[in-house]
C-alpha cells in the first residue's frame, strides 16, 4: 500500500506541466519571466483595437530585456472580422510621434468563431522600435489587405495599458 501511495504521488507530480514563474507586476497587462543570462522576458498581454465598423484586433508583444532590449520582439495580432483574412500585405503601427512598417507577416491560422472569423498572424518588430512605440498611447494600426485597408484604434483600456507599460518599462 505504501508503494502505491509513493507511486501515485510521483506519477501525479511528474504529469504536472512546468511553467516558468511569472513575476507579478503592478500591471495586470503584462508578465515578466526571468530567463537567466538573457535577463527578463516580457509578455504584453493582448491589447484591443477596433475599427469604426466594430471589427477588432488584438496585439500581444513578447521581448527580452537586460540592459537594453535584446533581439527582435515577436508581435502576434489576431483579427475578429466578418470575413477571413488570409494574407496581409503590410501593417503600420503608429502614434503621433513614430511609425513602424511591418512587411514580413506570417499567417498562423484562420478559424470560425461564433459569427465571426479569427485570423491570427505573427511578425517581428525591431528592438529599437518598441520603446518609441510606447511613448504615446494614441496608436493606430493600419492593415493593408489585398482588397481593402482597415484602420484599428485603441479602446480606452488599451490606451491606459500602453501608458502604464511605458511608465513601468521604458521611463528611467
Amino acid at each position: 500500500m505504501t508503494r502505491f501511495i509513493i507511486f501515485l504521488l510521483l506519477f501525479s507530480t511528474s504529469c504536472l506541466s512546468i511553467k516558468p514563474t511569472a513575476t507579478k507586476t503592478k500591471s495586470s497587462s503584462m508578465e515578466t519571466f526571468f530567463v537567466g543570462d538573457d535577463g527578463l522576458q516580457y509578455f504584453i498581454k493582448p491589447m484591443c483595437f477596433q475599427t469604426n465598423t466594430q471589427n477588432k484586433c488584438y496585439l500581444d508583444i513578447t521581448f527580452r530585456h537586460k540592459n537594453k532590449i535584446k533581439g527582435d520582439a515577436i508581435a502576434n495580432i489576431s483579427f475578429q472580422t466578418d470575413s477571413p483574412i488570409n494574407t496581409i500585405n503590410q501593417i503600420k503601427i503608429s502614434n503621433s510621434l513614430y511609425e513602424i512598417v511591418l512587411d514580413d507577416i506570417e499567417c498562423m491560422f484562420v478559424q470560425n468563431k461564433k459569427k465571426q472569423v479569427v485570423s491570427r498572424f505573427t511578425t517581428k518588430i525591431q528592438n529599437t522600435d518598441i520603446s518609441k512605440l510606447f511613448e504615446n498611447e494614441d496608436w493606430m494600426i493600419h492593415v493593408s489587405i489585398t482588397n481593402s485597408n482597415q484602420i484599428f484604434k485603441p479602446i480606452k483600456k488599451t490606451q491606459k495599458t500602453i501608458k502604464t507599460i511605458n511608465q513601468t518599462l521604458f521611463i528611467n
